[in-house]
């Protein structure tokens, strides 16, 4: 699969959650919305992942974007939004140095030479992350699905119903894939 290596050479400059999905951002900045930046390439991420260095470290994972931040007093911040805060404002400047995706499924993203991103296809049965990609690349999709790595070509299997095309308003496409990856 081809689309792991277009991510090598370019900024990560985003990493944020949807509900219970890690959203990475890619490259440059394609289009802003009331919700989020859309990049040239996003990760969504729904199953097992973790973010941590070669040289020891768990940074942040998956299970703590469902544990609240005891220390939050509105009870809506979770340890998540703490942590890759914190993360963020050590790192600033992060840069994919090598992606790989292996046949079960798993993607291993490689940032700045000591830190992982590790995602675990952890279902037999449904996606478990995917990479979107727009502007010149928009073409370009890869997904892990029942088990093993997918290339491709549509979103959502309905080409026909304009996702991503210029008929449909970025928030709109956003909606689609959620309730496509979330049905």
């Amino acid at each position: 699969m081809e689309l792991p290596d277009h991510l090598v050479g370019r900024s990560v400059t985003q990493i944020c959650r949807a509900a219970d999905m890690l959203c990475i951002g890619i490259g440059s900045v394609v289009e802003s919305t009331y919700y989020r930046n859309l990049n040239e390439f996003d990760i969504l991420c729904r199953c097992a992942w973790r973010l941590r260095r070669k040289s020891g470290g768990l940074i942040v994972a998956d299970a703590d974007l469902f544990t609240l931040n005891a220390e939050e007093e509105d009870g809506e911040e979770t340890l998540f939004d703490e942590k890759i805060g914190h993360f963020l404002e050590e790192e600033p400047f992060l840069e994919v140095t090598d992606a790989a995706a292996s046949s079960a499924g798993d993607l291993t993203v490689e940032l700045n030479d000591d830190i992982l991103l590790e995602i675990f296809a952890d279902s037999s049965s449904e996606v478990c992350w995917r990479i979107l990609a727009r502007g010149e690349n928009a073409d370009l999709r890869l997904s892990s699905e029942d088990g093993v790595l997918c290339a491709l070509q549509v979103v959502a299997n309905e080409s026909e119903e304009g996702l991503l095309s210029d008929e449909v308003d970025v928030g709109s496409a956003f909606l689609m894939i959620w309730q496509f990856l979330f049905p």
